[in-house]
This record gives structure tokens, sequence and C-alpha cells, in this order.
């Protein structure tokens, strides 16, 4: 079995992987790097070591990125987009019997169906064409069947709303919420009503700072010429700016340390302008 993994930026980077908790997006990483050569793998000892919970795994499984087989084998669905072996390095699967019931489709992802007029079995497949992935399947997801049998499981942790998740924080971070909209609208002179673009991040920032600072942050940032006209609630309370990096602009702006935020993370010591 080879020594190192591969995964795909189409898989690791797509909207619904990123979506998930991050416990369910380190379980996935590492049911990559401990799956055997074909992408098998009994996920139980991993999830005790790293003290990951089922609900995890179900989460993979619903989103379509982990196929749970019998007796407790599961294969990684996109296995194949992300890791090609040469025959002379490729070990079989001993979990032939799970292995004889998939099928791979045309994208390189691994496929069950009850559908025998395309299904083919890959174990009769030579190594060269299952590591190609040359197989002339017709596209087929497996993710809705997998949802509809998954929901069922009353412990799955059910989705709420973002309404719902705001009604269910501490009555004091709410009123604390609702008192910053209010100093920010009387500062700026504006009217917002909505808090939907920046609660949930208030509620990380806040572990962080006092609710002083934030207002002196808003406050710094209405009296700074170029902040003035452009500080909304939503950029304040930003975790990451639009190129991915981290950012806290309410650390730089309550210590009115920035004007332009493009040079907030540059050191300029040694420019002239």
């Amino acid at each position: 079995m080879a020594n190192r993994r591969m995964f795909s930026k189409d898989v690791i980077q797509q909207d619904n992987f990123l979506d998930m908790p991050l416990s369910a997006q380190a379980l996935y990483f590492h049911l990559g790097l401990n799956a055997d050569d074909d992408g098998f793998i009994q996920p139980k000892f991993i999830m005790r070591m790293l003290g990951i919970s089922d609900d995890d795994l179900k989460i993979l499984i619903i989103k379509g990125f982990v196929i749970p087989m019998d007796e407790g084998v599961h294969v990684i669905t996109h296995w194949r987009m992300s890791n090609e072996l040469k025959t002379d390095r490729y070990k079989p699967t001993v979990f032939q019997d799970q292995f004889k019931k998939l099928s791979i489709s045309a994208d390189k992802k691994y496929l069950t169906s009850s559908n025998s007029d395309w299904k083919q079995n890959v174990s009769k497949m030579s190594p060269e064409s299952i590591q190609d992935g040359n197989i002339p399947y017709p596209q087929y997801s497996v993710v809705k069947t997998r949802e509809k049998e998954i929901k069922k499981d009353k412990s799955l942790p059910k989705k709420i709303s973002k309404e719902k998740a705001f009604e269910n924080l501490d009555d004091s971070l709410k009123s604390e919420i609702l008192e910053v909209r209010d100093f920010y609208n009387e500062k700026f002179k504006k009217k917002t009503k909505s808090i939907e673009g920046y609660w949930e991040n208030y509620t990380f920032w806040r572990k962080e700072f006092d609710l002083e600072t934030i207002k002196t942050a808003i406050t710094n940032g209405k009296n700074d010429s170029w902040w003035k006209d452009k500080l909304t609630l939503e950029i304040l309370f930003r975790r990451k700016n639009t190129a991915g990096e981290k950012v806290n602009y309410i650390d730089k702006l309550s210590q009115q340390e920035i004007t332009n935020p493009y040079f907030a993370d540059v050191d300029t010591s040694n420019y002239n302008f």
C-alpha cells in the first residue's frame, strides 16, 4: 500500500465540502490518508483515535464523499480522481466482496446501483484501466439515494436555519448584537435593520474583544478618512478578506493602526510614499 495520498481540489474546495463541520472535514482527510490503494477503509479505529463521533461519518455519507458498504467497510467516493498508482505499486483491496459491488463513472467516481444495463464489475478490469479511469460509464450519482436512507436515522444532527440559530443564542448576546447594530446606525447615520450579514462572526470575535473595544473600532472607523464611507458591520466582523486571507479589522481599527486596509497587513517601513 502506498505511503503517500493525494486529494483533488475539485473535491475539497467545493462549497459542499467546505460547508461541513471541521471535524467531518478532518475525518475525510484521515480516511483518505489511511485507505488502501482502492480507497477502502474501516473507519472506526480512525474515529476512535481522533475522538470523532458517528455524526461526522454520517455527514460524509449524506454529502456523498463516502459510500458505506457492508461489514463496516466504507469507500471514498472520489478516490480515483485523486489517487492513481502505477501497476507495479498497486495492491488490490482485501475487501473484494465490497469491491465487486462498485462501478466507476466517466469522471472517476465510485458508484453503486442496481441498474444492470450499465453496471460493470470493476474487479474484472485490469489494474491499468482502473487506475487510468478509462471506463465508458454514464455519470450516475448515488448521493440522493444515500440521503434518503441516512435521513431516516433519527440520530443525525438536524440542520437549523440561521434565524433559529440566532434565537437559540444567550439573551445577553442577542441583546449585544442588536446594541452594536444600533450603535453603528447612530455613528454612521444609517438605518440598518438586518443582522444576518454579521451576527455569526460577531459571536466569534466577541470571545476575543469586549463590547467597548468593538464600539471603539466602530467610532474610529467613522472618524477615519478612508473608512468613514466604506465600513459596514459585515466588513468589520469579517474573518477573511476577499483573497481568503485572515483579517482582524476590529483589532486594527480599535487601535487606529490603519487607514487604507490594502496596507493593513503589509510592512510599509521600507517604502516611501
